[in-house]
């Protein structure tokens, strides 16, 4: 089974509105993970949002249709979430005013 259209509009959306408020959520990301002990740069910060919306798909596709993500979902996700990470480390370079530097 694949994920659904439904599910693949979700990430988009959560990705397009953290991209329309990278500060507030770049802001509250640093915080997070600076509390636990984790350096909180543009790295740690991807990893944190490549789970949430790994996280938010499980627990959406356990809802809508009573099951575990697969292989197949977890391939589909992890193509969806690469499509959409150069858009969040861009807009996180800006944030941290670091630009120049390569953060891949």
């Amino acid at each position: 089974m694949t994920i659904s259209g439904e599910a693949k509009r979700t990430v988009d959306e959560i990705v397009d509105d953290w991209l329309s408020n990278i500060d507030i959520l770049a802001d509250a990301g640093v915080i997070f993970l600076d509390s636990i002990g984790l350096k909180p740069d543009i790295n740690a910060l991807l990893s944190y949002a490549a789970g949430l919306l790994d996280s938010i798909l499980c627990c959406s596709i356990r809802s809508e249709c009573g099951r575990e993500m697969d292989e197949d979902d977890d391939e589909e996700l992890i193509e969806l979430i690469k499509r959409r990470i150069p858009e969040l480390r861009d807009k996180l370079k800006i944030f941290f005013g670091d630009e120049e530097r390569n953060y891949a």
